[in-house]
């Protein structure tokens, strides 16, 4: 079951007024779920300790929306909950889907977006995405 936590993130504790609201929605719906939001220093750390190998990848990324979404990985992998990017607002409670092991949104023509994601801790397929990183930087030059 896919845990009642829900993680954002922004670059610092200063979150721009515009995104207050939003922010906001999430722990509205759920009042009872854990609320986790990470700075970039706290997704490094996480990095550093949770997935050392990737840490020479991760620093070496040359922009800072990389060093996140790999992180956002991470974080499911090792938590599993909810992750919603700061700017998406919650129109509804989640329990609903968390019966799932995975739930991501699908894009189209093709893919599916990492700015929300909910999964259980440790699913095969943030352990794939997390280890398929450094393979993908090399492709495509990106996350």
């Amino acid at each position: 079951m896919i845990p009642r936590v829900i993680h954002q993130t922004w670059k610092d504790q200063d979150v721009p007024a515009r995104f207050l609201d939003a922010q906001r929605s999430w722990q509205d719906a759920h009042p009872d779920w854990e609320y986790r939001f990470w700075t970039d220093e706290d997704l490094a750390a996480l990095v550093r300790e949770r997935a050392p190998e990737l840490v020479p990848l991760y620093e070496s990324y040359p922009e800072a929306i990389q060093r996140v979404d790999a992180a956002r990985y991470v974080i499911l992998r090792e938590f599993g909950g909810v992750y919603a990017d700061l700017d998406l607002h919650c129109l509804r409670a989640m329990d609903s889907l968390r019966e799932a092991e995975v739930v991501l949104p699908r894009t189209t023509p093709f893919g599916m977006s990492n700015q929300f994601m909910l999964s259980v801790k440790g699913h095969p397929l943030f352990h794939h995405a997390v280890a398929s990183l450094p393979r993908a930087y090399r492709k495509w030059g990106r996350v």
